[in-house]
């Protein structure tokens, strides 16, 4: 018996509308609201007996298309929502939908961590989303999860998941009834038991079921969760937000240029296929996979010198006073602004990704974080002038490096200092030709690509081309090589405007 059919039994037994779904419901897709449901047309792919469907039809939905590849979840979910308006409850498969460019929200709600193939649902997801329109998956998170990782999926891993679904049924009272009974008499200081504690034990008891019936049962770590949408084409406007302290809402917006309409003039096409939109969407998903902080905090000792040294002189050479206004482009997962115990701090960075783990990082400290294009800057951003600029390994990722320095000198004072970093690519490279020939290079540097432009590089730096960058713009005060100059693997570059 299939995951969906496993599924099929418990929807067909647990059918009604329990008030309480509406709470997890609301959980699910934040920080999306009623507004966002209101006349949209909406899409709930592996909807179960239609608890979720149910809830974005009373929020207003003008239109909703529920469907499930089993039978018994699609009896149960058209029992349920029989008479709401706009809505149709189908037999389809998520493997095999052949929607396209039709839903304002696609929402795949506690499915897709079920799945052999989670690549391709959510590639036929993304599909049927129409141009603007938003993709919202909820899923289990590795994080918060360790104890159920650790007991009950391998419960159901090795004996559950291969044992008849109504046997598992009846085994699952020896797990539900110490649960109900944990968290009834227990004061809970997890937002998740603390809203188990508030259930009927009947409620409780079909959760425990869930965890142990499906044949697959992924638990995603943040940066997982977040690549499902990440690494889709066409994608902008990503993030993801942890539900109840033990899993993963991720929402994603389709380009608006992805539209497949033919009636474009030529111009229009060229325009609308232009960055900033597919350069965004590109950069999330190098965010996503070459994560700054796995360089940050790399167990690796030379990794960690080069770090520790180029750190330091950035942070000498900017000699920030409490008053500065700092200002950090292409501030990642807010290291450098860690590390920086002076000023007022802003940093703006052009993925929401990295964002979210900045914001974390530096939730105690005073610190303004801005979603912004280092190349455009955000109007907030060009209200004022700072006393010192940094951008650290970031004109090798970005479209236009003239650009950006126009940028930083429109907020510049004629005596602020900049300082910009940037890798020494050709010197990299053949360090590290010499040592994937000897064999030393995956032994000392694990899952490093050979070629800094195997990774998420655009172009390669070194200091005639930079001088070449800054030209008319910014004038060169001093130079400092890491980790020292007869080995110049990067760049610290302090500068003023001319």
């Amino acid at each position: 018996m299939s995951s969906s059919e496993r599924f099929g039994y418990e929807w067909a037994k647990y059918s009604a509308i329990d008030p309480n779904y509406y709470l997890q419901f609301t959980k699910w897709v934040a920080p999306l609201t009623e507004a966002d449901f209101r006349n949209a047309s909406v899409l709930d792919a592996g909807c179960g007996m239609g608890r979720n469907s149910y809830w974005a039809s009373k929020w207003g939905a003008k239109e909703v298309v529920a469907f499930d590849c089993d039978k018994r979840s699609v009896a149960a979910a058209r029992h349920n929502l029989a008479g709401l308006p706009g809505v149709n409850v189908e037999f389809n498969d998520i493997y095999s939908i052949t929607y396209e460019n039709h839903f304002d929200l696609v929402m795949s709600i506690g499915v897709i961590h079920h799945l052999e193939n989670p690549e391709l649902a959510v590639k036929n997801l993304v599909r049927a989303a129409k141009p603007g329109g938003k993709i919202i998956l909820w899923v289990y998170g590795r994080e918060g999860n360790e104890g159920i990782i650790r007991v009950v999926n391998f419960l159901r891993r090795n004996f559950t998941s291969r044992l008849p679904v109504s046997l598992v049924h009846l085994i699952a009272y020896f797990l539900s009834v110490p649960v109900w009974l944990w968290v009834k008499i227990e004061p809970q200081g997890s937002p998740y038991f603390q809203q188990l504690s508030t259930f009927k034990f009947y409620h409780i008891h079909s959760i425990v079921f869930d965890q142990l019936i499906p044949r697959v049962a992924n638990y995603w770590t943040r940066e997982e969760a977040l690549s499902l949408l990440a690494e889709q084409k066409g994608i902008t406007d990503l993030h993801i937000y942890r539900v109840n302290s033990n899993s993963w809402t991720v929402i994603g917006q389709k380009l608006a240029v992805e539209s497949t309409e033919n009636n474009y003039s030529q111009e229009q096409q060229e325009k609308a296929a232009m960055p900033p939109s597919d350069f965004e969407s590109w950069n999330e998903r190098m965010a996503v996979k070459y994560n700054p902080d796995h360089y940050h905090q790399s167990k690796n000792p030379f990794i960690n010198l080069i770090t520790y040294l180029r750190t330091r002189a950035i942070i000498k050479l900017l000699a920030i006073n409490p008053a500065d206004q700092v200002l950090d482009l292409g501030c990642g997962t807010g290291h450098m602004l860690l590390k920086i115990k002076s000023g007022q701090l802003t940093g703006v960075d052009l993925s929401p990704y990295l964002l979210a783990i900045a914001r974390q990082k530096l939730a105690l400290h005073p610190v303004t974080l801005i979603y912004g294009n280092v190349e455009d800057l955000p109007p907030e951003v060009k209200a004022k002038t700072y006393d010192k600029i940094l951008s650290s390994e970031v004109i090798e990722h970005i479209k236009s490096p003239q650009k950006m320095i126009e940028q930083i000198t429109s907020v510049a004072k004629p005596t602020s200092l900049i300082v910009i970093t940037f890798p020494y690519e050709n010197l990299l490279n053949k360090i590290k030709a010499i040592l994937h020939k000897v064999g030393l290079l995956q032994l000392l540097f694990k899952g490093i690509p050979t070629r800094m432009t195997d990774e998420w590089h655009l172009r390669f730096m070194d200091q005639k081309v930079f001088e070449e960058i800054i030209r008319g713009q910014l004038k060169i005060i001093k130079i400092k090589k890491v980790p020292f100059s007869l080995l110049p693997i990067h760049y610290i570059v302090l500068c003023q405007k001319i």
